[in-house]
Protein backbone atom coordinates (compact mmCIF):
# COMPACT_ATOMS: atom_id res chain seq x y z
CA UNK A 1 0.00 0.00 0.00
CA UNK A 2 1.34 3.43 -0.90
CA UNK A 3 1.49 6.37 1.48
CA UNK A 4 -1.18 9.10 1.35
CA UNK A 5 -0.47 12.13 -0.83
CA UNK A 6 -0.22 15.48 0.95
CA UNK A 7 -2.04 18.13 -1.07
CA UNK A 8 -1.56 20.93 1.44
CA UNK A 9 -0.68 21.13 5.14
CA UNK A 10 -3.24 18.99 6.93
CA UNK A 11 -4.86 17.73 3.70
CA UNK A 12 -3.88 14.18 2.78
CA UNK A 13 -5.56 11.87 0.30
CA UNK A 14 -5.22 8.20 -0.46
CA UNK A 15 -3.65 7.51 -3.88
CA UNK A 16 -6.06 4.57 -4.29
CA UNK A 17 -9.29 6.52 -3.76
CA UNK A 18 -8.19 10.04 -4.57
CA UNK A 19 -11.54 11.70 -5.06
CA UNK A 20 -14.61 10.65 -3.06
CA UNK A 21 -16.06 13.99 -4.31
CA UNK A 22 -15.02 16.36 -7.06
CA UNK A 23 -11.98 18.47 -6.28
CA UNK A 24 -12.64 21.92 -4.94
CA UNK A 25 -10.21 24.83 -4.82
CA UNK A 26 -8.59 23.46 -1.65
CA UNK A 27 -7.70 20.28 -3.54
CA UNK A 28 -6.90 21.71 -6.96
CA UNK A 29 -4.80 24.74 -5.92
CA UNK A 30 -1.86 22.63 -4.62
CA UNK A 31 -1.89 20.60 -7.86
CA UNK A 32 -1.69 23.80 -9.92
CA UNK A 33 1.09 25.12 -7.68
CA UNK A 34 3.01 21.84 -8.06
CA UNK A 35 2.74 21.99 -11.86
CA UNK A 36 3.90 25.61 -11.99
CA UNK A 37 6.78 24.99 -9.58
CA UNK A 38 8.17 22.25 -11.87
CA UNK A 39 7.94 24.44 -14.96
CA UNK A 40 11.09 25.99 -16.44
CA UNK A 41 9.40 27.35 -19.58
CA UNK A 42 8.96 31.00 -20.59
CA UNK A 43 5.19 30.81 -20.12
CA UNK A 44 2.76 28.20 -18.80
CA UNK A 45 -0.92 27.52 -18.35
CA UNK A 46 -2.25 24.76 -16.08
CA UNK A 47 -5.67 23.35 -15.32
CA UNK A 48 -7.13 20.69 -13.04
CA UNK A 49 -10.38 18.89 -13.73
CA UNK A 50 -12.35 16.31 -11.79
CA UNK A 51 -15.61 14.51 -12.34
CA UNK A 52 -17.97 12.30 -10.43
CA UNK A 53 -20.29 10.38 -12.75
CA UNK A 54 -23.00 7.92 -11.73
CA UNK A 55 -25.59 5.98 -13.67
CA UNK A 56 -28.47 3.65 -12.85
CA UNK A 57 -30.28 1.57 -15.46
CA UNK A 58 -33.81 0.27 -15.11
CA UNK A 59 -35.45 -2.61 -16.98
CA UNK A 60 -38.47 -4.78 -16.20
CA UNK A 61 -39.42 -2.39 -13.41
CA UNK A 62 -36.15 -2.91 -11.52
CA UNK A 63 -32.51 -1.93 -11.34
CA UNK A 64 -30.32 -3.82 -13.81
CA UNK A 65 -26.97 -2.04 -13.66
CA UNK A 66 -25.42 0.81 -11.80
CA UNK A 67 -22.01 2.33 -11.77
CA UNK A 68 -19.96 5.22 -10.60
CA UNK A 69 -16.81 6.79 -11.98
CA UNK A 70 -14.53 9.32 -10.34
CA UNK A 71 -11.66 10.86 -12.20
CA UNK A 72 -9.22 13.72 -11.87
CA UNK A 73 -6.72 15.06 -14.36
CA UNK A 74 -4.28 17.90 -14.72
CA UNK A 75 -3.00 19.48 -17.90
CA UNK A 76 -0.15 21.85 -18.62
CA UNK A 77 0.64 23.90 -21.71
CA UNK A 78 4.03 25.58 -21.96
CA UNK A 79 5.67 27.96 -24.40
CA UNK A 80 9.42 28.04 -24.93
CA UNK A 81 10.66 30.62 -27.42
CA UNK A 82 7.16 30.90 -28.88
CA UNK A 83 6.90 27.12 -29.33
CA UNK A 84 4.01 25.31 -27.67
CA UNK A 85 3.86 21.92 -25.94
CA UNK A 86 1.04 20.32 -23.94
CA UNK A 87 0.71 17.25 -21.75
CA UNK A 88 -1.72 15.89 -19.20
CA UNK A 89 -1.78 13.41 -16.34
CA UNK A 90 -4.62 11.53 -14.72
CA UNK A 91 -2.55 10.67 -11.66
CA UNK A 92 -2.03 13.67 -9.38
CA UNK A 93 1.01 12.47 -7.45
CA UNK A 94 4.09 14.76 -7.61
CA UNK A 95 6.11 12.41 -9.85
CA UNK A 96 3.32 12.20 -12.46
CA UNK A 97 2.84 15.96 -12.43
CA UNK A 98 6.59 16.51 -12.84
CA UNK A 99 6.63 14.04 -15.77
CA UNK A 100 3.74 15.89 -17.45
CA UNK A 101 5.62 19.21 -17.21
CA UNK A 102 8.82 17.63 -18.56
CA UNK A 103 6.92 16.05 -21.44
CA UNK A 104 5.21 19.36 -22.31
CA UNK A 105 8.59 21.13 -22.27
CA UNK A 106 10.17 18.48 -24.51
CA UNK A 107 7.30 18.79 -26.99
CA UNK A 108 7.61 22.59 -26.99
CA UNK A 109 11.31 22.39 -27.86
CA UNK A 110 10.66 20.28 -30.98
CA UNK A 111 7.50 22.08 -32.12
CA UNK A 112 7.36 24.83 -34.73
CA UNK A 113 6.87 28.42 -33.57
CA UNK A 114 3.24 29.18 -32.74
CA UNK A 115 2.48 32.24 -34.89
CA UNK A 116 -0.65 33.00 -32.85
CA UNK A 117 1.08 32.90 -29.47
CA UNK A 118 0.03 35.60 -27.01
CA UNK A 119 1.53 35.69 -23.51
CA UNK A 120 -0.85 34.40 -20.86
CA UNK A 121 -2.26 36.68 -18.20
CA UNK A 122 -0.54 36.73 -14.84
CA UNK A 123 -1.97 35.12 -11.74
CA UNK A 124 -5.65 36.01 -11.33
CA UNK A 125 -7.53 36.57 -8.08
CA UNK A 126 -11.21 35.64 -7.92
CA UNK A 127 -13.77 36.37 -5.24
CA UNK A 128 -15.11 33.29 -3.46
CA UNK A 129 -18.61 32.33 -4.54
CA UNK A 130 -21.19 30.84 -2.23
CA UNK A 131 -24.52 29.48 -3.38
CA UNK A 132 -27.41 29.93 -0.98
CA UNK A 133 -30.37 27.54 -0.93
CA UNK A 134 -32.95 28.53 -3.53
CA UNK A 135 -30.49 30.53 -5.68
CA UNK A 136 -30.19 27.88 -8.37
CA UNK A 137 -33.04 27.68 -10.83
CA UNK A 138 -33.83 24.34 -12.42
CA UNK A 139 -35.95 24.01 -15.53
CA UNK A 140 -39.29 22.33 -14.99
Amino acid sequence: MTDPITLAPGIRISPVHTLRNCLRRIGSQPVCDQLLSCCKADDAQVSVDSEDYSHLRFAANGFTTSGRREDASASVTVWIGGKRGSASANDLDPASLRNAVEQAEQLARISPVDKEYMPTLGRQTYKPVSVKPGMLHTAA
